[in-house]
């Protein structure tokens, strides 16, 4: 419930304490007290006091992910992740004042080199020249660059579990601190926001690079995983993967990046989730001090783009020289709609450990697999639904389908018997509680929710889990588990086919 505006510094708008109650599976009951604020430049602080322990977790989230990217520039998102730790105008430096003609001579050199590279007969000499222009520029650059001085000034006090991610939807930075250091989070986290300086902007480039070659071009299962996204989906930004493609990363400019940040970093963009030993009205008084006055910027636009409805079966092979690798995928719906709840319940139902249908059948009973998993993602709009399995030699991957589409068939048809269902509940409820017993699990969560949609998510989902029937899981199998709307994909042992 709302409260009208009441001063607090600067004006805030002020939601009353919110009571949520969580059945934990034993019985006993626990309450969360989040306190919300939202500034008048949009920025959102959601707190929950927590005394257990002299220390805090902080979760800046920012409403922008990899969905957000438009062809040809993906992986901006990725790349400002890495980009936020190499300071500001006075953190991560010795001179910025003399950073910036070089900076700027580095680029326009980079601008000509990438463009000579480019054409069809490049100018060999030039290139080299250029290069070694290049190179004696990032010398004299890296003299007045303190390397991480953010990360080591945090972790010189007491700064633990600090680190950052990106997702489709989301970018989020997060630590842990002693409870006496909020104010020095305000501080280099408010100067980051207002004026971030993308130094080491070509090194942290070429990281990238390695990161994706690395995780994704060099892996088996990666390669899989990013073809089944791929052929899944045909328009919407979720067909690619977060970190971008090779080619887009590599013709960043320093404008890419700060058009973008511009854009989607402005606090009203932004929550702050704070869980562990704060008062709550000092913290809003810190944070409205540093980020009060910095400016709410235009609201972005939406991702607009609606996946299509798959009108039929899509199965692509990918040549790796290793073991067959087996993924399904069926499109589901968004985080909000209705068929969430039951299809979090499917999921756990065919793959929740040893017990689990698909476990039981192709790993214990037919030994036909060496592992099998499934998942669902919790996406802003309509995600997929995972299957993925390995299979034991020298049985192969449509051994595994076979097996598979019939417990598929199963969960369609047959109604799931009271006890399993209530085994399941049990299950998620006991693995949802635990994700929000610490500091940093649950201020991940109010974050990445409000971020997303609202943090009354977490209510939600858990009430609504608790209530799925039968029923319920019959039909959200029916409605998505079909021929038409499946994807396969499959890895192939490229020496088989030479």
């Amino acid at each position: 419930m709302k409260y009208s505006v009441r001063k607090y510094i600067s004006k805030i708008f002020f939601s009353l304490i919110i009571l949520s109650t969580f059945v934990m599976a034993d019985g006993a009951d626990f309450e969360l007290d989040i306190l919300e604020y939202q500034l008048d430049n949009g920025l959102t602080i959601l707190i929950l006091p927590r005394p257990k322990s002299p220390t805090f977790s902080v979760y800046m989230h920012y409403r922008v992910g990899s969905a957000n990217e438009i062809t040809g520039k993906t992986g901006l998102a990725h790349f400002i992740e890495h980009l936020m730790s190499k300071g500001t105008h006075e953190l991560g430096t010795t001179d910025y004042q003399a950073e910036i003609p070089l900076m700027k001579q580095k680029d326009v050199l980079w601008r000509k080199l990438s463009a000579e590279l480019k054409k069809q007969n490049p100018d060999r000499n030039l290139a080299a020249e250029l290069t070694g222009k290049f190179d004696k520029l990032e010398k004299m650059h890296r003299k007045l660059i303190v390397s991480n001085e953010i990360d080591k000034i945090y972790l010189r006090n007491g700064a633990y579990r600090m680190n950052a991610s990106t997702s489709f939807d989301w970018t989020n930075y997060f630590m842990s601190l002693p409870r006496n250091k909020l104010k020095l989070w305000c501080s280099i986290e408010s100067a980051v926001m207002r004026q971030p300086v993308f130094r080491e902007f070509y090194t942290e480039r070429q990281v990238i690079l390695e990161e994706r070659r690395m995780r994704y071009d060099t892996q088996p299962w990666s390669q899989m995983f990013e073809q089944l996204l791929a052929a899944a989906y045909t328009y919407h930004p979720y067909g690619r993967l977060v970190i971008g493609v090779a080619s887009d990363i590599e013709g960043f400019t320093r404008k890419d990046v700060e058009q973008f940040y511009r854009l989607y970093y402005a606090p009203n963009q932004a929550v702050i989730s704070i869980v562990g030993d704060v008062d709550p009205d000092q913290s809003v008084a810190m944070i409205t001090k540093y980020f009060g006055d910095i400016p709410r910027q235009p609201d972005p636009p939406p991702v607009v783009t609606v996946e299509p409805e798959q009108q039929g079966l899509r199965r692509v092979e990918v040549l790796f020289d290793a073991s067959p690798e087996l993924g399904i995928a069926y499109h589901t719906c968004g985080m909000e709609d209705v068929d969430k709840p039951a299809l979090d319940v499917v999921a756990e139902i065919l793959v929740n450990g040893r017990t689990s249908r698909l476990y039981k059948k192709l790993v214990d009973e037919l030994q036909i697999a060496v592992e099998v998993s499934a998942g669902e993602f919790s996406l802003k709009d309509p995600g997929l639904f995972f299957i993925f399995a390995t299979p034991r030699a020298p049985y192969t991957v449509e051994d595994l389908e076979k097996v598979i589409y019939q417990e598929i068939e199963r969960i369609k048809t047959e109604p799931v018997g009271d006890w399993e269902l209530t085994k399941i509940k049990n299950q998620i409820e006991a693995d949802f509680i635990k994700s929000l017993e610490s500091n940093s699990g649950l201020a991940r969560a109010l974050g990445k929710y409000e971020a997303l949609s609202q943090w009354e998510y977490i209510n939600r989902i858990y009430r609504t889990r608790k209530l799925v029937s039968p029923k319920d899981i019959t039909r959200v199998a029916q409605k998505y588990f079909k021929r038409e709307n499946r994807t396969v994909s499959v890895l192939v042992k490229s020496e088989t086919n030479k």
